[in-house]
């Protein structure tokens, strides 16, 4: 039995999303998309808050300090003065449709991230305009995959062979196979179609532990999942939130989960919007790579 605590941080973000956790620092890391803000905290420390003038879909750590980030329009770096250095924006700045969203950091230092509609702005997101790119050390912007819904929860197996990504709006978690050092994917397949066990759920935020298994967060499903190597649905979480957004592991031992969720949609003793630690779940997570550039 998993016990799940509000995280001691008053406040409620409009939609939590994109935990990160460093390591060498004890540092957790996390976004609020629609307050335009990335956050960071040390265990009894305040926690930061970076106000950076448009919505982040997600961040990564850089190995030079600061963050790399991919926000409404295309890939930043921020510094620690909370100011944006645009590197590239792939579909144009001020688009009236697109955002990015969410990614994460291969094994390399390459920073993956997706692009979405704005759904918070009413655009549809079914009309799978989003493209997952790949941002490399030297700023270089790749396009590798298409027609996507919504990218969430991009993830890699321990061995780095195989890259999970699951598209929100299609209810589908795909798999690809991974090569490290091009970077490439390639024989995209589906791993697992969560609208049959949670037709009413959309697979959000996602990570591995280091034994190869995936936690899942499910929006509108108050719910993290634990799914096996072959796609088996192992373990539900409930999560006092109707839409929990992301898990990462944290700790200096990466045995606690740290997840963030959605304001938007709550009601009654929900509390939605915060985010939530598990103090021991008994497996080891994965440390969190660098961007290199």
């Amino acid at each position: 039995m998993y016990k799940v605590e509000v995280y001691p941080d008053d406040e409620r973000f409009l939609l939590g999303e994109g935990p990160l956790y460093d390591q060498e620092l004890d540092e957790l890391h996390w976004i609020d998309i629609t307050g335009c803000a990335v956050f960071s905290r040390k265990p009894g420390q305040p926690t930061v808050r970076y106000d950076i003038g448009e919505k982040p879909g997600v961040v990564g750590m850089r190995t030079k300090g600061g963050y790399v980030v991919a926000s409404k329009n295309g890939f930043s770096l921020l510094e620690q003065d909370g100011k944006l250095q645009r590197i590239v924006s792939p579909y144009g700045e001020n688009h009236p449709i697109l955002r990015m969203n969410d990614g994460a950091v291969d094994c390399k230092g390459r920073f993956w991230a997706g692009s979405m509609a704005d759904v918070e702005e009413d655009h549809d997101a079914d009309k799978h305009r989003g493209v997952l790119y790949r941002l490399d050390p030297d700023y270089s912007c790749h396009v590798m995959d298409e027609g996507i819904g919504i990218v969430n929860g991009v993830c890699w197996t321990p061995d780095n062979t195989l890259m999970y990504m699951a598209d929100s709006v299609d209810k589908k978690i795909y798999v690809y196979d991974f090569e490290a050092e091009s970077g490439s994917i390639s024989n995209k397949r589906l791993f697992l179609d969560t609208a049959i066990a949670y037709p009413a759920f959309n697979p959000d935020g996602g990570c591995v532990d280091a034994e190869g298994y995936l936690w899942w967060a499910l929006w509108n499903g108050s719910k993290v999942i634990r799914i096996a190597p072959d796609a088996t649905i192992l373990e539900e979480i409930d999560i006092p939130a109707l839409r929990p957004t992301a898990p990462c592991f944290c700790g200096k031992d990466l045995t606690s989960l740290f997840i963030t969720s959605s304001g938007f949609g709550e009601g009654g003793a929900q509390e939605g919007g915060k985010n939530f630690i598990i103090r021991d779940v008994k497996v080891k997570g994965q440390p969190k790579y660098k961007f290199r550039g």
